[in-house]
């Protein structure tokens, strides 16, 4: 009987994951450059796997069974028209680059701001990297970008914002749904033809709030299910124990 409400134990954990993960995807669908987060469960074969390799908590988001694992959908969200110089959006493939004087954070958000020492600045104020370090404009006025990222102000060329993509085996961690991080900084410049800089866009969430609210409704049923047969297995054990003393 124990097994029983270990089970459902783990089943209410992996679902309060998956519920958690599913409410922040539709809080950010508005959100632009968002991607889209998923909770799965580690498939037996990888349950095997992980178990040969190393500890089965590596697989890990919970110590209950079933594992876990987290993954980002990184398909591409349209392109909104802003009208603001300083809005980019990326056409194809790759990430912008933002530095926070410690390491290197990848983004597909592109509003962009110049901060007071004059420098080009995305996501929580970190520099934007360009071919050949930091873009530093000096202001707003008369910022331009065009199509290959290169930064001009009044027709003189400042910079060139830097794309790029993480190599296919690198590791990467997401922050926010926003920013994301690659071990080791395993990325690689993406080739010009491969990608287009629409300079006043903005790319939108990937997620669609209808969806991950369908998605809410449906984890919240089984969640309450869940809660049932605990209930259940609960009034069972009572009976149980009242039988026992009976005897």
């Amino acid at each position: 009987m124990a097994d029983i409400l270990s089970v459902a134990v783990s089943a209410l954990r992996a679902d309060q994951t998956r519920l958690e993960q599913l409410s922040l995807n539709a809080a950010n669908a508005t959100t632009p450059g968002y991607r889209r987060g998923t909770v799965a469960s580690v498939s037996f074969n990888g349950v095997m796997e992980a178990q040969q390799a190393g500890p089965v908590s590596t697989l890990a988001s919970l110590p209950a069974s079933p594992l876990l694992q987290r993954a980002t959908d990184f398909t591409a969200g349209a392109l909104n028209q802003t009208g603001r110089p300083l809005d980019v959006a990326i056409d194809g493939d790759g990430f912008f680059a933002l530095n926070d004087g410690t390491r290197t954070w990848l983004t597909r958000a592109g509003a962009l701001q110049v901060n007071d020492q004059g420098e080009l600045t995305g996501a929580r104020g970190m520099r934007v990297l360009g071919m050949q370090g930091d873009v530093k404009p000096g202001g707003t006025t008369g910022v331009s970008i065009d199509g290959a990222g290169r930064v001009t102000v009044g027709g003189q060329s400042v910079g060139q914002l830097r794309v790029v993509k993480p190599m296919s085996d690198a590791e990467i961690t997401s922050e926010d749904g926003v920013l994301f991080s690659v071990a080791g900084d395993q990325f690689a410049d993406v080739e010009p033809e491969q990608r287009t800089v629409r300079a006043g866009f903005l790319e939108a969430s990937n997620t669609s709030s209808l969806q991950e609210m369908l998605g809410v409704m449906a984890g919240t049923r089984h969640f309450e299910s869940l809660i049932r047969l605990v209930q259940g297995y609960d009034e069972v054990l009572g009976k149980a124990i009242q039988k026992l003393g009976e005897v």
